[in-house]
């Protein structure tokens, strides 16, 4: 007889929690091919299985079984689920996958009583149908590549009131870093981030021909990453309170509408920081800068 059928089929399991919680680590541990066992376990529990344990049984056995195995079994499971998918962290969730998502994507701020706190790389990646995401005021990070050749993506915003009406998006002060490509070849136009510290990673708003206005009102702290907003369409970049040591390499190059940056202070610009930016006016920077790399604002009538 099957070590499963004696352990558990045999004499069945009492309706509890402990009981749920032990068929889990026993069939992790001892009986990955067990389908019956999986299938146990979440039919059995389902009214007293909390969400989080759910979705992190079905997302093991989307990883773990063979894809034919899944779909015939699970894959029912799995779509009776919403269509955001979280890891759950100590510090909070974390959504890492998304099905099928409608125009409109509205994260909630809490789930099964953690707060949200990131959306994971890929997540939204190439999903052309999303236009607007509504986003809680827990978020700290957008992964890599989060929303990248998201076309019709207008308006990312803590609140839809007027923003999407006017085309604009604001994200939330706990927002901490930027991912590489997170934002990569959507259709934001002005958007404003009021957190105090912030990084934005390697070409995260690169190719967003649509950027306007990027206002960062309270942000002491800034780092950019490499070509961050290169062939974008960004025009004015407002960061008052910030001093930043150097510009990085290639960060606005080829943002042929860029007029203006403005900062409390910039001390140096990388190589090809302002290549072909032959728009830009207004530079709020040390005289004279202790630092112009290469080719830094070729094609610039400063």
């Amino acid at each position: 007889m099957e070590p499963f059928e004696e352990k558990y089929k045999a004499e069945g399991l009492p309706h509890t929690t402990e009981a749920m919680l032990d068929l889990w680590h026993y069939l992790r541990e001892n009986g990955r091919e067990l389908l019956a066992g999986w299938q146990m376990l979440l039919e059995d529990y389902d009214d007293i299985m909390s969400r989080q344990l759910r979705q992190e049984i079905l997302l093991y056995l989307r990883d773990m079984l063979m894809p034919h195995d899944f779909s015939l079994f699970f894959s029912d499971l799995l779509e009776e689920e919403d269509s955001l998918i979280y890891e759950f962290r100590p510090e909070g969730a974390v959504v890492v996958d998304c099905r099928d998502p409608d125009e409109v994507v509205d994260i909630p701020a809490q789930v099964d009583g953690l707060p949200v706190i990131g959306i994971a790389n890929n997540v939204f990646e190439a999903h052309t149908k999303i236009q607007v995401v509504i986003l809680p005021m827990t978020i700290r990070f957008i992964g890599e590549f989060a929303f990248a050749h998201c076309f019709q993506l207008r308006c990312v915003s803590v609140g839809l009131s007027d923003a999407d009406a006017l085309g604009t998006s604001l994200l939330p002060p706990s927002l901490r870093s930027i991912g590489k490509m997170a934002f990569s070849g959507t259709s934001l136009a002005d958007v404003t981030i009021p957190a105090e510290r912030i990084k934005f990673g390697e070409l995260c708003f690169g190719n967003c021909r649509e950027l306007g206005t990027l206002w960062l009102p309270d942000a002491r702290e800034v780092e950019f990453s490499k070509s961050a907003f290169f062939n974008s369409g960004l025009q004015h970049l407002y960061m008052p309170n910030a001093h930043i040591p150097c510009l990085p390499e290639s960060c606005f190059c080829f943002c042929k509408q860029l007029v203006s940056v403005q900062a409390a202070s910039i001390r140096g610009v990388g190589d090809h920081c302002f290549e072909h930016c032959g728009k830009l006016q207004t530079l709020t920077a040390a005289r004279p800068l202790d630092q112009v790399g290469e080719d830094a604002f070729r094609g610039c009538r400063f």
